[in-house]
């Protein structure tokens, strides 16, 4: 799925396990871009339109959004985190477990966008069949900060499939589609038949998918709120970085701090976290 993005060591991770689980990870933006599984198919969709340009985020993987969700605020859509330069300070690898961990700091550039001083750390951990992300935010300055998180989940569906959710039957949502709240539906199954662009509050940590390419199980922590998103055909046709025939290739499942922005401290941390696993099949 990555053929298209220009790959050099100085801008990109490999993690595996002996039994060929993969990962790529792009260092600026901390960029989760591709995930295969041992004995799976790759997991992650990416726009085969997704420019390989450093100014540009990337179209699919896992975006790690932040200080802002989406154009829910003054900054640029979703924060400037996907776009900026993190510093890869480890690497760990054996047969069975490997990871790598990022760090982004506040700069001057930064500071004009929003004026705190803060350090993003993030852990991304692969074994043959997960791939977690952990991650802490620290309040560096000596007032008072808020912001919103997500990790913007691109996961693949196969062609000629609905992608099906369990287990936000009991969260209220808000559409983003039609500006409109909808209760808490009841209905244990989420079908992705058409476009959505919701944010169903009040989650629980525990999401189960179905891709058609098999059962993902979706485990998060530090994220009250979930957003599923796909533009579908129409939705498709709008977005230049994405083909017109993508529109039902991939559902977005993110884990999120969105409805109640996380308000930190001075020197004091918010730890989230999420980790996909592959069930047996």
């Amino acid at each position: 799925m990555m053929n298209n993005i220009k790959k050099t060591n100085a801008d990109w991770i490999e993690l595996h396990t002996k039994n060929h689980a993969r990962c790529s990870i792009r260092v600026q933006g901390a960029h989760i871009a591709s995930w295969s599984p041992a004995g799976r198919d790759e997991q992650l969709f990416m726009s085969r339109l997704s420019s390989p340009d450093q100014s540009q985020p990337l179209r699919g993987g896992i975006p790690v959004i932040f200080p802002q969700f989406a154009d829910l605020g003054s900054l640029p859509k979703h924060g400037f985190a996907r776009t900026a330069m993190w510093r890869l300070e480890d690497v760990q690898q054996n047969d069975d477990v490997a990871s790598a961990t990022l760090v982004l700091t506040d700069t001057p550039e930064s500071r004009e966008l929003w004026p705190y001083s803060f350090t993003a750390t993030i852990r991304i951990t692969l074994t043959d069949q997960t791939l977690q992300v952990d991650w802490q935010v620290r309040n560096e300055g000596v007032q008072t900060m808020s912001f919103q998180a997500a990790l913007h989940t691109y996961f693949r569906v196969a062609d000629g499939q609905y992608a099906t959710i369990q287990g936000l039957a009991d969260s209220p949502s808000y559409s983003k589609l039609t500006q409109e709240k909808a209760a808490a539906s009841r209905v244990e199954q989420l079908i992705i038949k058409n476009a959505i662009d919701s944010i169903y509050a009040q989650t629980p940590d525990h999401l189960s998918l179905q891709t058609g390419l098999g059962e993902l199980q979706i485990d998060k922590h530090g994220f009250p709120d979930a957003v599923v998103w796909t533009p579908w055909d129409e939705g498709a046709r709008q977005i230049a970085d994405l083909a017109d025939d993508e529109g039902r290739a991939f559902i977005c499942v993110e884990a999120a701090c969105v409805n109640v922005p996380v308000t930190l401290s001075p020197q004091h941390c918010w730890n989230g976290s999420m980790k996909l696993e592959c069930s047996e099949e």
